[in-house]
């Protein structure tokens, strides 16, 4: 058995084939992301200039490294190169009608997503006032056939989303170890998800990824605030005392020096207000298993009563 090849054994591939439109979805980002201007790769360009020979009857110039003749005889070739090597200052800017957006576009409106891309205003036959009864159960059996629709499409979406992120992922993983990720997610951060990998936006999972990490972000808020004021209420109960004991040490010096004998107290601190002490593992326990003695006895009370 012959080894695999340096591509085939380092490119990513998922499951399933995707379709179309995913492949599409795929290849434009992909594009996007080597696009990157903090990817660029600086060099000179090479000399381009050249000697060559035309055969034609008039005279033309040669542009981009192309040969100008002169009827029979020799020519050179002209280039936008340097012979020095240098770069040229001035860039060349791409043609708005290559970019990877548009040729996506283009190719996305011969798949089945053509749809999208129609000057044709779309008919919507549930506008139109049902005139008998029949027209009145057609447009709601229509309606309801829209809405599985609906819900249909909006899984086809998530589902070749997901297709899409898997593979992102899967060039992803294979081009950055395991503990090297694991080492960036370690630490408190205030990021949703840090680890820098794609997300559907639209869907479901990350809509609930994102209420519970504002509610987290609230619970943590809620706890910095009480802390603080736990901070300053026992430093103000410290300043206090403190000037307690400074007036108790000036009469205790006042009552040695007359011979007397001091008949006030020394002042006393008191209990300080400590943090809120974390539940053990032995805490948890006891609450799961009061929490499942009250649910056994509401099943037994609703057998008693049936």
């Amino acid at each position: 058995m012959l080894a695999p090849s340096i591509e085939t054994s380092c490119e990513g591939i998922p499951p399933l084939v995707p379709s179309t439109p995913i492949c599409i979805i795929g290849k434009l980002m992909d594009q996007v992301i080597k696009q990157n201007p903090t990817n660029e790769e600086d060099g000179s360009e090479e000399d381009s200039k050249g000697d060559g020979k035309g055969d034609g009857d008039g005279e033309g110039d040669g542009q981009d490294g192309k040969v100008a003749g002169n009827g029979n005889g020799e020519g050179k070739g002209k280039g936008n190169g340097d012979s020095e090597g240098k770069t040229p200052e001035t860039s060349v800017v791409s043609d708005p009608s290559d970019s990877p957006i548009k040729e996506a576009l283009t190719e996305l409106a011969v798949t089945s997503t053509n749809f999208l891309f129609t000057s044709l205003p779309l008919c919507v036959p549930l506008d139109v006032y049902p005139t008998t009864e029949l027209e009145r159960k057609l447009q709601e059996a229509l309606q309801e056939s829209e809405n599985r629709g609906e819900e249909v499409k909006a899984q086809v979406v998530a589902l070749q989303a997901s297709v899409v992120l898997q593979t992102k992922y899967i060039k992803r993983a294979k081009a950055e170890p395991q503990s090297q990720e694991q080492k960036k997610s370690q630490g408190k951060n205030s990021w949703l998800v840090g680890d820098g990998l794609l997300r559907l936006l639209t869907g479901d999972v990350f809509y609930e990824q994102v209420v519970m990490h504002q509610l987290q972000q609230e619970e943590e808020e809620e706890e910095e605030e009480a802390r603080e004021s736990r901070l300053k209420w026992n430093w103000e109960k410290w300043a206090t005392f403190q000037e307690k004991m400074a007036e108790w040490k000036v009469e205790q010096a006042w009552a040695k020096r007359n011979k007397k004998r001091p008949w006030w107290r020394k002042p006393v601190l008191g209990a300080i207000e400590g943090p809120v002490p974390q539940p053990t593992a032995s805490t948890a326990k006891e609450e799961d298993q009061k929490g499942q003695e009250v649910e056994e006895d509401e099943f037994e009370d609703s057998d008693d009563d049936d």
